[in-house]
């Protein structure tokens, strides 16, 4: 058998294995295609460093979506490697960049059903993005080549979740925690397949329609929230998808700061100073903090990054707090209803 770049697993199929190769050229980073004589197949792997515990809990996820036809059959795992043998599902390859938009209408609709499989409303206190959030931040602690304005914007984000912390869990599910295009599949029939759920986690369901958004311009990120809801969204919701956008942005600037501190830590002390990074966050505008050349995997890099993100969250967060005044009843129902909780 001729292999890519994973190593072969026995599934049982012997002499029938033609091949194994990287899926989509390797866009879809943790799924392999296994090419029989008579048909093809999917074998997804777990993240190195999951336990067995998550990739049981990932394999009853995989399973639970199947049996609601969100997903692709499995049809076998294997502990030791820490995989699982999926049907192949006969699909378009998104271009992304150049999509069709009615593609990303049928992403959402395929979303919110796989939530309402999810869903955790009967309680959780655990809320990504901003628990997310939070343990980066833990991560990246008190550093002396650290923006003061991302430790003074963490708190005022965290104040804000503080406020709507009971609306937010109340429509709390397991989110997939990394959806982005490369992590579902369009099928020729014209519906989503949805893989890949080692990032899963729980949390308010925007965060994976913002995660899956946050590259578009906002007109269409709010086109497609209206998708997912299947409605015109209310002005509270977004509101509330605009918390969490900046939840998942401040998440972004915290995590490549924690990269940052990671390549510190291996002997890489040429860092950009406070003084660097805070003429960055003075600019009238920045580039796009999503064209991050990511094959620049320095301190500097990270840094730079990480502080072109934490500019557009700034702002953000000022447009935000002009509009909070609208959402004035639903913060206030939150903190009476944490309240009468703790009574």
């Amino acid at each position: 058998m001729e292999k890519g770049r994973e190593t072969s697993i026995d599934w049982g199929f012997g002499s029938d294995v033609l091949r194994e190769d990287p899926f989509e050229s390797g866009h879809y980073s943790k799924v392999s295609l296994i090419t029989l004589s008579n048909g093809s197949r999917m074998v997804s792997r777990a993240n190195r460093n999951q336990g067995i515990k998550d990739f049981l809990a990932e394999v009853a996820i995989t399973d639970l979506m199947a049996n609601h036809k969100l997903g692709p059959r499995r049809l076998d795992k294997d502990l030791g490697e820490k995989a699982m043998l999926l049907d192949y599902v006969e699909h378009t390859p998104l271009k992304v960049g150049s999509e069709d938009p009615g593609q990303y209408k049928e992403v959402m609709k395929t979303l919110k059903q796989a939530h309402a499989v999810l869903d955790l409303s009967s309680g959780t206190t655990s809320l990504a993005p901003f628990t997310v959030m939070n343990e980066y931040t833990n991560q990246v602690g008190i550093q002396d080549w650290v923006p003061q304005a991302f430790y003074d914007t963490i708190k005022q984000v965290n104040d804000l979740f503080d406020k709507f912390q009971f609306l937010l869990a109340k429509d709390a599910v397991v989110c997939h925690g990394d959806f982005t295009p490369y992590n579902f599949l369009y099928g020729v029939d014209g519906r989503v397949k949805l893989i890949d759920w080692t990032e899963m986690v729980e949390g308010h369901p925007f965060f994976d329609v913002t995660k899956f958004t946050i590259r578009l311009p906002r007109a269409e990120r709010l086109r497609l929230l209206n998708d997912y809801l299947g409605r015109k969204a209310t002005e509270e919701e977004v509101q509330i998808h605009d918390l969490v956008d900046l939840s998942l942005l401040m998440l972004i600037v915290a995590n490549r700061y924690c990269l940052a501190v990671q390549e510190i830590a291996k002997g890489d002390n040429d860092v950009l100073s406070q003084e660097e990074l805070n003429a960055i966050l003075a600019k009238e505008e920045v580039e796009s903090f999503l064209k991050t050349p990511f094959g620049d995997e320095s301190a500097r890099a990270r840094q730079d990054a990480g502080t072109r993100a934490l500019w557009l969250a700034r702002r953000n967060i000022q447009v935000f707090s002009k509009a909070i005044s609208s959402m004035k009843a639903p913060v206030d129902e939150s903190v009476a209803g944490k309240k009468a909780a703790s009574e």
